[in-house]
């Protein structure tokens, strides 16, 4: 029932995650909270259209939706009945993008923050997602990885599927610099679409998204390594 619903938390602001927020605040009364990063394109919808072009972006959110409560790295929330979760500010896919640690069940909710090997890479920093994803990794006990764009993954295969992740952040890093290495490019969707043939991937899904995203890997051309880089916050 709606009403049971007092808390919604939003990992990010994209409209696929947000999509309905606004429809179950006006139902259900919840308070909504999120990274402090993400308020900005959750509560102005149109800014996000602008800044982010989805298509058929407006019929896929029902619109802006306030947000009540900002939400820390490292704060824990309890839900009543003993149950506690822990907020994992996990940044890379998005800026203020949050990981939902449930300890005593062992349940790690990660929105989009750990990449689908050869899915469609989307992000805003790679670097970021890769100390993201190593963040997660070092956590203990966890039985079960419930991500976005994947079926649920049971024990050890959770920590394989983040493994998995960084070898294919990792690969797309390598996929960049080779084609990027004695080549200019027209404009980013044309090395979009050269980096994902590279991938063996189509050439045919490069997208303003995908282009975004290869374009950050450029900043990092003297990086080989993703992997090699350390979180100051371990």
């Amino acid at each position: 029932m709606p009403e049971e619903i007092s808390l919604l938390v939003l990992t990010h602001s994209h409209l696929d995650h947000i999509g309905a927020a606004k429809a179950i605040k006006r139902e259900s009364g919840c308070t909504v909270a999120s990274h402090k990063a993400e308020r900005s394109w959750i509560q102005d919808v149109d800014l996000q259209a602008k800044d982010r072009p989805v298509p058929d972006f407006h019929n896929l959110v029902e619109g802006p939706v306030e947000v009540d409560r900002i939400l820390e790295d490292g704060e824990m929330l309890n839900l009543g009945n003993d149950m506690d979760i822990k907020v994992i500010h996990t940044s890379g896919h998005s800026k203020g993008s949050i990981s939902i640690w449930f300890p005593r069940e062992g349940a790690l909710f990660c929105g989009d923050s750990i990449p689908l090997a050869n899915d469609m890479p989307i992000y805003e920093d790679i670097l970021e997602s890769v100390l993201s994803i190593k963040r997660l990794n070092v956590l203990e006990g966890i039985q079960v990885l419930l991500s976005s764009w994947d079926k649920p993954q049971w024990g050890k295969n959770a920590y394989l599927k983040m493994d998995e992740g960084l070898c294919y952040l990792q690969e797309i890093h390598e996929a960049v610099l080779r084609v990027s290495k004695n080549r200019t490019f027209n404009d980013s969707l044309e090395l979009a679409r050269s980096v994902l043939i590279e991938l063996e991937m189509p050439g045919s899904i490069a997208n303003p998204l995908v282009a975004k995203s290869f374009q950050n890997n450029l900043k990092l051309m003297g990086m080989e390594d993703l992997n090699s880089c350390q979180s100051n916050l371990w």
